[in-house]
């Protein structure tokens, strides 16, 4: 039974729809639609408002002359970042660790990979320095990074590697690095991993820092570097302290005890295994984010059930999917 706040956050948000989709027209708003599935796209206005504001434009721009209020984005702005927390973290840790997984998929692997095969090369590097020191030479191949060159003096080492993503997409990575109630990615906002060695023992130690809002134009010396939480600890964004991890530490935190997906194989059978799961929920019909337990667990919170279909179901569907192509082919009018 819904208790008398939640009936006003109801009426609240069923308003604010109300007059989003006069403004808008937006299809899966329309008012016709389930209050639950209406409000499951909340997200994806505050998004095109959050772009707007970015490039200063009229906010949802109408025919009507209809304005949104200062209120109305406040409210806009507050449930998408519930329902964002909801989809990474779930109501509990143990949500959080297999839903933030499956969303995060390949990229701790790929950051992890990364920093090993600089700190490889920097190894060889020193190797090869030491060697050549005593007389003796040493052949390096398959580098992958630049080194400057006598012929190129302005040809240096790759400093940086940047992968450029969607807003979901760090938000899952925060969710499995071990935060929750983190500030909502704004209009270009990044998390930063640095790499750092110690020049005097040559072990490496990695920094981590997040900007969910660079229209704040704080320079990357003055963002604040926390700590991520160790082993498969689960912490607020808000209590994060200032911090770095070693390297090995760092290494150990994403791949063994937060199990993130070493490959892409390991990654499609865990989604495959919990899309097939009896928690499987879904909005309209359609499945939701990379098919997976990430978002059954969130539909779980917000949708409604979708009714289970057979083994037996599922190879009818197959094998009648195969006939029609077959008729297809094999019709007088099928071309070559």
């Amino acid at each position: 039974t819904q208790s008398t706040w939640e009936k006003i956050g109801d009426l609240i948000f069923e308003a604010l729809l109300e007059k989003i989709w006069h403004m808008t027209h937006f299809d899966a708003i329309e008012p016709k639609k389930p209050l639950i599935d209406r409000i499951t796209r909340l997200q994806t206005v505050s998004q095109q408002i959050s772009i707007e504001i970015s490039f200063g434009m009229p906010l949802l721009a109408n025919s009507l002359g209809i304005e949104l209020t200062a209120i109305d984005i406040q409210n806009i702005q507050r449930g998408a970042a519930r329902l964002c927390q909801l989809r990474y973290c779930g109501l509990s840790d143990s949500d959080q660790k297999t839903m933030a997984r499956l969303a995060a998929g390949l990229l701790p692997a790929k950051i992890c990979e990364v920093f090993r095969e600089v700190i490889a090369c920097q190894y060889l590097d020193n190797r090869a320095s030491s060697l050549n020191t005593s007389g003796t030479s040493l052949n390096v191949h398959n580098r992958p990074f630049r080194k400057q060159s006598s012929s190129n003096k302005n040809q240096t080492e790759q400093k940086v590697t940047i992968f450029s993503a969607h807003d979901n997409t760090i938000m899952a990575l925060l969710s499995q690095i071990g935060f929750r109630e983190w500030p909502v990615p704004c209009f270009s906002a990044y998390m930063l991993f640095e790499l750092w060695e110690d020049p005097v023992t040559r072990g490496h130690i990695v920094r981590f820092a997040y900007n969910p809002d660079p229209d704040e134009k704080k320079p990357i010396s003055k963002l604040k570097f926390v700590l991520i939480p160790t082993a498969d600890g689960i912490m607020n964004w808000s209590d994060a302290k200032e911090g770095y991890l070693d390297f090995n530490e760092f290494d150990k935190n994403l791949m063994f005890h937060r199990t993130s997906f070493p490959s892409e194989v390991d990654w499609r059978n865990a989604s495959e295994i919990h899309d097939d799961s009896e928690d499987d929920f879904v909005f309209n019909g359609e499945k939701n984010l990379n098919q997976s337990k990430s978002s059954s667990r969130f539909r779980k919170c917000w949708g409604k059930k979708k009714s289970k279909t057979t083994k037996e179901e599922k190879k009818g569907k197959k094998d009648k999917e195969k006939e029609n192509e077959d008729d297809k082919y094999n019709s007088p009018q099928a071309s070559p």
